[in-house]
């Protein structure tokens, strides 16, 4: 386990919603690999981006700015305000969307064998991107 959350302990903060989102997380990678114990001849694998930055695709109307996700902290740095405080881990979209890909294409795994792939572009603190 790369961290751990008990169910009472996430819904002890759900006032957080950061603390939310990382908890179900955890909870949910935690339900699927007791699932696919529970079922052999599943082969799941898992992949855990980092905030996830990046444009909509052309397709997609763009959200008003509560709908904007991450991106929404970008969109206050270019107002000229900070955004609160994060890890300065992140990815762009299209390498998610594209590790999703090549996962599909990995050999299936019968032996239950965990595939987990953590996925970054690498550190961009805030202070970096007001600078830029």
């Amino acid at each position: 386990d790369f961290a751990s959350v008990a169910k009472d302990e996430f819904l002890g903060h759900v006032d957080d919603p950061g603390w939310c989102y990382l908890a179900t997380q955890i909870l949910a990678e935690r339900a699927a690999y007791q699932f696919s114990a529970e079922h052999p001849s599943l082969d799941l694998t898992f992949i855990n981006p980092p905030l996830i930055f990046g444009p909509f695709h052309e397709h997609f109307l763009v959200p008003p700015t509560e709908g904007l996700g991450p991106n929404r902290r970008i969109l206050r740095l270019v107002q000229g305000n900070v955004p609160p405080t994060l890890p300065p881990h992140f990815v762009d979209v299209r390498d998610v969307a594209f590790a999703h890909l090549r996962a599909l294409a990995l050999p299936l795994s019968l032996s239950g064998e965990r595939k987990r792939y953590l996925i970054s572009a690498g550190i961009f603190p805030w202070i970096q991107a007001m600078n830029y």
